[in-house]
């Protein structure tokens, strides 16, 4: 798994959520990490998308908006020289590049909101992103390379359950006959 020397290799620490004041002498069920499920952030961004879904672009803009704006520590409910102007607007990720995050407010501000809480993953996966999140990571890495198949996007079905149910009887995700 890599050179032994680790003093070569660089990442970054997350501490989100991380017990500060926990050791390994405590006992109990608690470890003191206080994790959030559900945030009203992300049901704002979840409602905004379900809106921009249904063709409800001024109330799309107007949720992701309030996420932004409770941010930058502005009043959620009152339109602010930060807002975005569109679903299509500019955002932070321009400057960086990225063809996806860079002109899509909805994407970005799920990203930037909701960063190392686990929930990317599934945006990637419900807005197909999986190709142009993995060659936008390419074209940033010295030598990287990555790829990401169709078949990334949902596991196989599991043969027993195949062959319980006659309604899927021959069907498997795509990526895994």
């Amino acid at each position: 798994m890599g050179d032994a020397n680790l003093s070569s290799e660089y990442g970054w620490n997350f501490r989100k959520y991380t017990p500060i004041l926990n050791n390994i002498n405590n006992v109990g069920p608690a470890d003191a990490a206080n994790i959030y499920i559900l945030r009203l952030a992300d049901v704002y961004l979840l409602y905004a998308e379900a809106s921009a879904g249904a063709n409800d672009a001024a109330t799309a803009l107007e949720y992701v908006n309030k996420v932004k704006r409770r941010a930058y520590n502005k009043d959620v409910n009152t339109p602010s020289a930060i807002d975005y102007t569109s679903l299509t607007g500019s955002t932070s990720a321009t400057v960086a590049g990225d063809p996806v995050l860079g002109s899509n407010p909805l994407y970005y501000e799920r990203w930037a909101e909701l960063f190392a809480e686990g929930n990317w993953w599934f945006d990637v996966c419900r807005w197909h992103l999986g190709k142009s999140e993995a060659a936008f990571y390419v074209a940033n890495q010295a030598s990287a390379s990555l790829q990401f198949p169709d078949k990334s996007y949902a596991w196989p079905i599991p043969l027993a359950e195949i062959n319980a149910n006659s309604k899927i009887a021959s069907q498997q995700n795509p990526g895994y006959n």
